[in-house]
């Protein structure tokens, strides 16, 4: 009975009827905040004008795919909107599984894979209501579900990240291919959300100097790789923060702050960020010196730091609530859960290197266990339309 069970686990029509499932929940999600005071109503609402050449918009890559699919099959955005953020947030799953098995091949059983791309795409800081009544905002999050933007963000940003550290520590083998595909997927992701290149362009110019000096003609290619993105953000930046020649929502200023957008939400940005980043913390800390080992998580904190940074002291002037810099901590918080999950994985398999201790193991597992929880009581919370935040 338990190894028809654990082929039922492991069946392609079981992983088949999870995404599905997430994809219908997320579908209910998405509706219901349309009808709502939202993020998503508020993006939706801009399509229109974005397409009759009313408004600038500096990230209108999903715009146009809301414009493409409302074409395509005649529906109104409001349907067309939560259709494809529900699409979205399932192909972000699907990359992700597809990635863990990429840095841990070896599991035999696939949903081991399944498990832990939903946990990536769940995990929350850990909530306690008594310390902020708000789950995402103040502590803010590797997963949001609030913004479409932030949703085709996610899977690019992935790409990108993961196209970049490949290249950089790769052995020669199909490097061509993957810096042009990187380089495509980070000028996507620019266009998508600029918040992601923001900080990822300071974080590997650290990683390259720290892990990689003096390496003249990796610095090199690797700026040519990232140089549509930097045309990209160079335009952005013009338009949205020196030029007005067209009205828009987006035309702001840059200040500099001391934790001001935490502090709205949130009592102490200290305790914010421990709750937040209580995983990942707990897997360096067991990890110890190891660290330089494993590029992709080294590269992931580098990018998390400088996350971390822009969100605290950068904001916008005028929509300073909105926190535009906290979006790339998010991302960024994202990918430094993922590949701490991957770590995570790594200790429960077959290695050569010194072993994790059991009571380590423990530990870190509780603690990622009150991200998920956190995570999926959130989530169920905004599938019943209790809360858009």
């Amino acid at each position: 009975m338990f190894r028809r069970f654990g082929l039922l686990l492991d069946s392609l029509l079981f992983e088949v009827l999870i995404y599905f499932g997430i994809f219908l929940l997320n579908l209910r999600l998405f509706s219901t905040q349309v009808g709502m005071v939202s993020d998503i109503r508020t993006h939706l609402q801009l399509i229109p004008e974005y397409l009759d050449n009313r408004l600038y918009i500096p990230h209108p890559l999903f715009y146009i795919l809301a414009h493409g699919g409302h074409w395509i099959t005649g529906l109104p955005y409001d349907f067309v909107v939560p259709f494809l953020m529900s699409t979205l947030s399932v192909l972000s799953i699907l990359l992700t599984k597809r990635l863990i098995k990429f840095y841990r091949p070896g599991f035999h059983h696939e949903f081991v894979y399944i498990l832990t791309a939903v946990a990536a795409n769940y995990a929350i800081a850990i909530y306690l209501p008594r310390y902020n009544p708000y789950p995402y905002l103040g502590q803010w999050s590797p997963n949001v579900w609030h913004s479409p933007t932030m949703m085709l963000l996610k899977p690019l940003a992935l790409l990108g990240f993961c196209g970049t550290v490949h290249y950089v520590n790769g052995l020669g083998v199909g490097r061509r291919r993957v810096a042009w595909l990187t380089s495509a997927a980070l000028a996507f992701s620019t266009i998508a959300m600029p918040s992601f290149i923001v900080c990822f362009l300071p974080a590997m110019t650290l990683f390259l100097l720290v892990f990689h000096w003096g390496s003249s003609r990796l610095y090199r290619n690797t700026f040519l790789m990232f140089l549509p993105s930097l045309v990209l953000l160079s335009w952005q930046f013009i338009e949205t923060y020196t030029s007005h020649a067209q009205p828009t929502y987006f035309h702001d200023s840059i200040i500099v702050t001391n934790f001001t957008v935490t502090r709205l939400y949130a009592p102490s940005a200290f305790i914010s960020t421990l709750l937040v980043a209580a995983f990942p913390l707990s897997v360096l800390l067991a990890i110890r010196g190891r660290l330089n080992r494993n590029a992709p998580l080294a590269a992931s904190w580098f990018l998390v730091l400088v996350g971390f940074l822009q969100a605290s002291f950068l904001a916008e002037k005028t929509k300073v609530s909105q926190g535009a810099f906290v979006f790339g901590y998010v991302i960024s918080l994202f990918i430094v859960f993922f590949f701490s999950l991957v770590e995570f994985l790594a200790w429960f398999a077959p290695r050569t290197e010194p072993a994790v201790s059991f009571k380590r193991k423990a530990v870190v597992a509780v603690i990622a266990a009150a991200h998920l929880a956190s995570g999926f009581w959130y989530y169920s919370d905004l599938v019943a339309g209790k809360r858009v935040f």
